[in-house]
């Protein structure tokens, strides 16, 4: 009974109305057209004011969400890398006893052996001494660099033969086959031969992995030319499940195993590519993945070529 005048604005934010702003007065005619320019101006004002400060409260909410969740991903984090360093230590000592036997056999102190039976004991020492010296380097915790590296000359060839031996032997009830193409010249690089070993073990055991029954997995090396000088390249190409576009940006990060279908169905760590990428890397080399869904991926790593 008091109001004979009213004067009322929508608080009005994105075309959506969250409000009035409203001033009255017991006089008749108590406001001008002056006094809606006024508040319709301060209504805009308010409104702007209202929604920034809830724009500022839902943000800080989704911090704390956020914070809370890099909290959780640091702790599932901190547990596998301790869960790997334990493993990676309890490896140790039974590999130091294989490599104790191996050398005594290879020494014949168990009896004479034949040429063949020395060479595959000198294959098991090297390969057991490369998993030692993945050991190692989890349980250093540090990531691969230059200067960690045993570093000695070496033909890309000779190591994509070996590889391809390797493979032929360890996967020889797999439903795969092997081939390789190596360049016409010797590609020589310096490099750290257990590491290099581990990035062959590494991608074989991926594209062996994701290959079809019947499958062939391809080795290649390459020589290449850029800007920056001339590169010998190892090429692994399989004809497997391949790699969705979107998936392509994770795939050398660390414990990265796809979505969680994928991860039931494909057992593993989530640290190969990781590992490898290190090393490449420590290298100063390069490595890089084409891949098409359900036609097959190529792994390439690229290290500078040494004139010989």
């Amino acid at each position: 009974p008091d109001i004979h005048s009213l004067l009322s604005t929508p608080l009005t934010v994105h075309k959506r109305t969250i409000g009035a702003l409203n001033i009255d007065s017991d006089q008749v005619d108590a406001f001008t057209p002056e006094h809606e320019r006024v508040l319709v101006i301060a209504g805009g004002q308010i409104a702007a004011t209202i929604e920034t400060l809830r724009l500022l409260e839902e943000a800080r909410r989704r911090a704390d969400e956020l914070a809370e969740a890099n909290a959780q991903l640091e702790a599932q984090d901190e547990l596998r890398r301790e869960l790997l360093f334990q493993v990676s230590h309890d490896l140790r000592s039974p590999l130091q006893i294989i490599h104790g036997y191996t050398e005594i056999m290879r020494e014949e102190m168990l009896g004479p052996l034949t040429q063949d039976q020395k060479n595959v004991l000198g294959l098991i020492l090297k390969r057991s001494r490369s998993i030692e010296q993945l050991a190692k380097d989890i349980i250093s915790a540090r990531p691969i660099d230059h200067d960690m590296l045993n570093m000695q000359m070496l033909n890309l060839n000779e190591l994509c033969r070996q590889a391809f031996l390797d493979a032929q032997m360890l996967y020889q009830d797999a439903p795969v086959s092997f081939a390789y193409e190596l360049h016409s010249e010797p590609l020589w690089v310096e490099a750290d031969y257990h590491r290099l070993s581990r990035i062959f073990d590494n991608l074989i055991g991926n594209a062996v992995k994701f290959s079809p029954d019947g499958g062939t997995i391809t080795l290649r090396t390459h020589l290449d030319e850029d800007e920056s000088g001339q590169w010998a390249q190892v090429s692994i190409s399989d004809q497997g499940i391949g790699i969705p576009a979107h998936k392509l940006p994770y795939i050398f990060e660390r414990f990265y195993r796809g979505d969680r279908q994928f991860r039931q169905r494909f057992r593993g760590a989530g640290l190969g590519l990781y590992i490898t990428q290190q090393i490449v890397q420590a290298h100063r080399g390069k490595i890089w993945v084409e891949s098409q869904e359900n036609v097959g991926s190529t792994f390439t790593f690229a290290l500078p070529l040494v004139e010989r």
